[in-house]
């Protein structure tokens, strides 16, 4: 169950980087009535949403790696 969580929180993450992305093509591609100001905005609104999702990342690492550890005592403990 704890794997899944995380896998599913993984996949949360991705849908965001997805939309993301699509929200930088969609400006670029109508880049021309935008001013380098609205280029600016959008830039700064994606990287500050990247950044979230990296320290997302580094706390499913963290779970991961805490899942891995109660996994190896379980098995120390059948032995």
């Amino acid at each position: 169950m704890l794997l899944a969580s995380i896998a599913l929180e993984e996949m949360s993450l991705a849908h965001i980087m997805n939309a993301e992305a699509e929200k930088i093509q969609e400006v670029v591609k109508c880049s021309g009535g935008h001013k380098l100001h609205d280029l600016v905005s959008i830039d700064k609104s994606v990287e500050k949403m990247l950044r979230n999702v990296i320290k997302k990342e580094m706390l499913l690492e963290f779970k991961f790696e805490n899942i891995l550890d109660l996994m190896a005592v379980k098995r120390c403990a059948d032995d």
